[in-house]
């Protein structure tokens, strides 16, 4: 199976040129079910004081999805080597969290990032990623403030910069996304605009302690207006859960 491309491969946003990549990689099912959002680890002393720690890049590594985790989808781990690295940045300062948010990593205080690509196998053009940030607690808790208050000035849209390249993103419209017991989740969909082509985006961001999640959903094929699948989201919290629980 081969995904088609977006058109022109629509923007400067790193993270929808990795979904462009989403042409290859296992496929199988896992049949465990959610065992709830992420948690961030508590130990020794850390827990007495009630200080969350970020997880490590090996943490983030084994909790990334991969094709025995979720039926239904292929799995490519990273950008697939085409995904310009950089964080796109907006002609308006209030709507930079936003800007970011699209880029091809989870923001730009992340400790670390692991981000995985999925295509697909029952709807032909659907392209989701699934991205892994590391954070201070204090740092993670700023990035969901700064994409709140990002999404209630810039609705209209902005325009941002990445490598020379220009995109238009707007209109923004908050979207609402079921994560029970998570400590912020924050939805949205955007259409992006380049050269004449319009594709719409649908992210999810979500906190778990000093966890960030962000979710990127695409419709390749222009049929209809992409959503992140409840499963994919899910299925990564629930990995990620696990694999901080040790």
């Amino acid at each position: 199976m081969r995904l088609p491309t977006a058109p022109t491969k629509l923007l400067a946003a790193g993270a929808l040129l990795a979904l462009a990549a989403c042409t290859a990689g296992g496929s199988g099912g896992a049949d465990a079910k959610p065992s709830g959002p992420a948690a961030a680890v508590r130990t020794g002393d850390a827990a007495e004081r009630g200080t969350l720690l970020p997880p490590t890049r090996e943490q983030l590594e084994r909790a990334a999805l991969t094709g025995g985790d979720l039926s239904g989808f292929q799995v490519l781990s990273g950008r697939g080597g085409i995904a310009p690295e950089g964080r796109p940045v907006a002609d308006r300062a209030e709507c930079r969290p936003l800007a970011e948010a699209m880029g091809d990593g989870a923001g730009a205080r992340a400790l670390h990032t692991v981000g995985t690509g999925l295509g697909s196998l029952e709807r032909l053009g659907l392209a989701v990623s699934a991205t892994l940030g590391s954070y201070r607690p204090a740092d993670a808790d700023a990035l969901m403030k700064g994409l709140d208050a990002a999404l209630a000035v810039c609705g209209d849209g902005f325009r941002a910069t990445l490598d020379g390249r220009v995109a238009a993103y707007g209109p923004l419209r908050r979207t609402p996304f079921a994560v029970p017991g998570a400590d912020a989740v924050t939805g949205w969909t955007a259409v992006a605009s380049d050269r004449g082509h319009d594709v719409t985006l649908h992210l999810v961001v979500v906190r778990e302690g000093a966890a960030v999640l962000r979710f990127m959903a695409v419709d390749l094929a222009g049929a209809e207006p992409a959503r992140v699948p409840q499963e994919v989201a899910d299925k990564q919290l629930a990995k990620l859960a696990r694999v901080l629980a040790g």
